[in-house]
């Protein structure tokens, strides 16, 4: 199985803005609402796992929520810094020895 991992943590500082950057809207869809589009739409990508802050968890978990996002493996709690993310995800799943990731 394929697994692409979306690490959706950052706050988006330098964009000067409130919303994280990874929900602020590009024409009609979130930003990461491309992100994961793209990579369900992929004919070599099987699951994929979103990574995000804590804090806007059940924001992120509402925009996937229907039938169309049903590759969406796990949502994972983001940690300090990106590798700490990327840790996290590699955590979230049990993984098996032919598992791309």
């Amino acid at each position: 199985m394929v697994y692409g991992i979306i690490l959706a943590g950052g706050k988006g500082l330098r964009l000067n803005q409130d919303t994280p950057k990874q929900l602020l809207s590009l024409g009609n869809r979130t930003i990461l609402q491309w992100s994961v589009d793209t990579f369900i739409n992929s004919p070599v990508v099987d699951r994929v796992l979103i990574v995000c802050e804590e804090g806007i968890m059940t924001t992120i978990r509402a925009l996937f929520s229907g039938d169309q996002y049903k590759e969406i493996a796990a949502y994972v709690r983001g940690g300090k810094e990106r590798s700490d993310s990327s840790r996290n995800a590699l955590k979230a799943l049990e993984f098996s020895g032919n598992d791309i990731i």
